[in-house]
């Protein structure tokens, strides 16, 4: 029979692993093969309160590694930025040159864009009438 310990201050009587004897016949849970163990939850398992290991905690989370995601996401925030202007100042510098080539006034371009436009629906609308009527006959002159 393993000797016990008698704590003078709580009057309370501990098995060798450290763990209260209560009125329980079972084994201590709290410790690992009957070592003493001084970390709170192992403790507190054994108190029965409803704390348990399996519940996250903000101490689980490695800080030094969420400091190091934060400021990498800033700085890929700030090469972003710095690419969205870039290519701004690209397609502004592209329309600038654009507009000084044309040599036609905003309203007289917008103007020859439309003609533009209306010409090559008109050319692909009739060329799209040629080719079915070259390539397909009309289902009332086939023959059964």
């Amino acid at each position: 029979m393993p000797a016990t310990a008698i704590d003078t201050q709580t009057d309370t009587v501990t098995r060798p692993g450290g763990c209260p004897i209560i009125d329980f016949p079972e084994p201590c849970v709290g410790t690992v093969s009957g070592a003493v163990s001084d970390d709170n939850e192992s403790w507190e398992h054994v108190m029965g309160t409803p704390s348990r290991r399996t519940d996250p905690s903000l101490q689980d989370l490695p800080r030094e590694l969420l400091a190091v995601a934060a400021v990498l996401i800033g700085v890929g925030s700030a090469l972003g930025l710095a690419g969205l202007a870039t290519g701004a100042a690209a397609l502004a510098t592209a329309g600038r040159r654009w507009y000084s080539r044309a040599d036609l006034s905003p309203g007289e371009l917008a103007r020859l864009k439309w003609e533009q436009a209306k010409a090559a629906a008109g050319a692909s609308s009739g060329a799209w009438r040629e080719t079915e009527l070259a390539k397909y006959s009309p289902r009332s002159g086939r023959s059964r």
